[in-house]
This record gives C-alpha cells, structure tokens and sequence, in this order.
C-alpha cells in the first residue's frame, strides 16, 4: 500500500537534511563562516574576486559600505 513508501521518503529525508546540516557546520568549521560562496559562473567568480580584492578575504561579503569613497593620493 501506499504507507509502505513511507520509511524509504523518511530515510531519504533524513540524509538529505543531514548533509545539508553538516555541510554548514564543516564549513563553519574550516572557513569560520556558515556557508560557502559558489564560483561556477562568471558573474560569481567576479563577485569572489571584488570581494578579495575590497574585504581580502572573499567569504566576507563587501558591500557599499566597504567600497571606498575616493583612491589615496600619492604623495
């Protein structure tokens, strides 16, 4: 019957959501943050490579507030 797929979903459910909880905690661990930035297209490997270059470390997500207003004048 129908309730006889039921352990099969459960068990799937659990090791779904147990990998999603100890991907966070892993990367947690290692980075220091609670998740992981995704450089599979362009656009995101831009992202990564701005936030290095403003913040020096690109799991930290710069924002405007980061961005300086004007370059340094040499002296």
């Amino acid at each position: 019957m129908w309730y006889e797929t039921l352990p099969p979903l459960l068990i799937i459910g659990v090791l779904m959501t147990t990998y999603q909880v100890n991907s966070v905690l892993v990367t947690k661990l290692l980075m220091g943050v609670p998740y992981r930035r995704e450089i599979d297209d362009v656009f995101q490997r831009v992202m990564w490579t701005r936030d290095t270059r403003i913040s020096g470390v690109p799991w930290r997500l710069a924002g405007l507030e980061n961005i300086p207003d004007e370059t340094p004048k040499k002296q």
